[in-house]
């Protein structure tokens, strides 16, 4: 009884044991669903923005690559495969969906631990890879990629094209009136 109840026990204790030294990597969803985490230094963060051939530009820091990117509220954020490349990003996952003309496109996904704009980081923030230079023109429009719709709930944003600056706030309070906006942009 005793040599038994010793097997059992030492049964549960390894079992326990390999339970706690092997953990299964997240999964791509918890990953997914996982809230991106965010840092100010301020309320207010200014980006200043241009516009060129109907698109939106700003600047972004990703991880340690500064560069232009599109700014586009309907679409995740994407960056060029030769920056994440260039970052040694690993991949996590791939997902595949239809772009703006219907066609389906698989693209794979990479974590990246930091995107800045102006005074705000947004972290551990998963973005899609593609190869804008298979794209007819894509390097032309779309130089490092797009900065899109996932890190729109991180606070509220508002584009002053009048005064060329997009701002991100922690809260919509932060922002300023149409009146404030006018009265910026008058001269």
């Amino acid at each position: 009884m005793k040599v038994i109840l010793f097997l059992i026990t030492q049964f549960i204790g390894a079992s326990l044991l390999a339970s706690f030294a092997y953990s299964e990597p997240p999964s791509l969803g918890s990953i997914l669903s996982n809230p991106i985490k965010i840092e100010r230094d301020s309320s207010v963060s200014d980006i200043p923005l241009s516009l060129r051939n109907g698109k939106i530009y700003i600047t972004a820091k990703i991880n340690n690559f500064e560069g232009e990117f599109v700014f586009d509220t309907g679409s995740p954020t994407i960056l060029d495969q030769s920056i994440a490349e260039h970052l040694d990003l690993k991949v996590i996952g791939e997902n595949t969906g239809r772009d703006a003309n219907g066609k389906l496109v698989t693209m794979k996904i990479v974590l990246v631990e930091s995107i800045t704009l102006g005074g705000t980081v947004f972290r551990d923030v998963p973005v899609l890879l593609h190869d804008y230079s298979t794209v007819p023109l894509g390097k032309c429009y779309l130089p490092n990629g797009v900065i899109g719709s996932e890190l729109l709930p991180g606070g509220a944003w508002q584009m002053d094209a009048s005064n060329t600056k997009i701002k991100i706030a922690a809260s919509i309070d932060d922002l300023s009136t149409t009146e404030e906006l006018s009265a910026e942009s008058e001269p």
